[in-house]
């Protein structure tokens, strides 16, 4: 019994000067806003050093994209709506008398239908907070580096457009069943 309190005793005085001596460690998560302030820092670090023609160049350009994003997401969006009001139409109008479902079958591809539409509603609405930062490399490839943020947007954006067109074809088979 005395070897055991002996023993406890020793391990909490180790404990306690470990903690002393090291100074105490802090795990953060990296969120999207910290990965975002950190390139819009190197990206606004690289910029100072570039010609004002090309200072003003980039401006325009992340202007643009931005732009287009949003115009392409608002769009998006827009179906979003659409295909949620559509299914729950169809569903007040599946609902028998005393207001459940005729058909269990029904009712699962009407749930089936509403988590697709959720989800790809979800991507839609990510695409559209998403923030595009040029990677530059040097000021004589700003037009690769235009290119290349451009493609990342697009291909970004037609995976949204992809989901939204699934959400369509469950929304249509749910409907036509």
């Amino acid at each position: 019994m005395r070897i055991t309190k002996s023993l406890i005793l020793i391990l909490i005085l180790i404990l306690f000067f470990l903690l002393i001596s090291f100074p105490s460690l802090v795990f953060a998560r990296v969120t999207p806003e910290d990965i975002v302030q950190e390139k819009r820092a190197t990206y606004e670090q690289k910029v100072k050093n570039y010609s004002a023609l090309n200072q003003q160049k980039l401006e325009k350009l992340a202007k643009d994209i931005a732009l287009v994003n949003k115009k392409r997401t608002d769009e998006l969006e827009n179906i979003m709506i659409a295909q949620g009001n559509i299914l729950d139409e169809y569903e007040t109008r599946s609902a028998g008398p005393s207001g459940s479902l005729r058909i269990n079958k029904n009712s699962e591809a009407i749930k089936n239908a509403r988590y697709w539409i959720t989800y790809a509603h979800e991507a839609v609405a990510y695409q559209a907070a998403k923030i595009y930062i040029f990677n530059l490399s040097a000021e004589q490839n700003i037009n690769n580096d235009a290119v290349s943020l451009i493609n990342q947007m697009a291909g970004e954006l037609n995976s949204s457009r992809t989901k939204v067109i699934n959400s369509q074809k469950t929304l249509e088979k749910t409907i036509n069943d």
